[in-house]
Order: C-alpha cells, then sequence, then structure tokens
C-alpha cells in the first residue's frame, strides 16, 4: 500500500511540475535488433536500401532519427536519409519495416 501511495504521489508531482511521465518513454526508440547502413533512399517510393536489401517505410512505420538533442520522431513524407547512415529495424515477412532507428552520418562521427 505504501508502494502506491508513493506511485501516486510521484505522479501527481509530475503532473503538477507540467511533466508527463509516460510521454518520455513514448519518445524514445525500441530496442531494435537488427543493424546495418544505408546504401539508398528513394524518398518518392519510401524505399530504403539497407546493406543492399531494400525496405518499405510506410505511414504505419514509426520513425526515430537521432540528432543532437537525442531522438526525435519523423514521418515518411518529411525524411531524407543520407547514405551511410547507421540503422537498427525490424522487418516484417513482406519487407515492409515495423520500425526502424536511424543515425545520420554527421551524428555518428561526433560520438
Amino acid at each position: 500500500m505504501k508502494k502506491l501511495v508513493n506511485i501516486c504521489l510521484v505522479t501527481f508531482g509530475l503532473f503538477l511540475a507540467g511533466g508527463t511521465p509516460l510521454a518520455q518513454d513514448q519518445d524514445l526508440p525500441p530496442p531494435l535488433e537488427i543493424g546495418g547502413n544505408v546504401t539508398a533512399f528513394d524518398a518518392q517510393t519510401s524505399t530504403l536500401v539497407i546493406d543492399g536489401k531494400s525496405f518499405q517505410i510506410t505511414t504505419d512505420t514509426p520513425i526515430w532519427v537521432e540528432g543532437e538533442n537525442g531522438f526525435m520522431r519523423a514521418s515518411p513524407g518529411e525524411l531524407t536519409i543520407p547514405t551511410g547512415s547507421k540503422v537498427f529495424y525490424e522487418p516484417l515477412s513482406d519487407n515492409r519495416l515495423r520500425g526502424v532507428v536511424i543515425t545520420p552520418p554527421s551524428t555518428t562521427s561526433a560520438r
């Protein structure tokens, strides 16, 4: 019971401070285990080529792009993915992507 009260107080405190405890977790990318390098990206067809294999990004594909200030969500229509970007992804059986995390070369070299 004491633990429940503590959780409620912390949640209420975050609410009063203007924070949203769940939103921060939702903005972080999930752990994706398959990694590779972008060899091409066609913005017209939303086709992403990773290590020579083509994948389709759809409007349902969650996309995270790593930048100087952490990860940001992106939609397929606003994407520019430079060749050489590092990616982690989860493919579906029909070569659509279930999710993708993109680290552009400029972010990779800054590490």
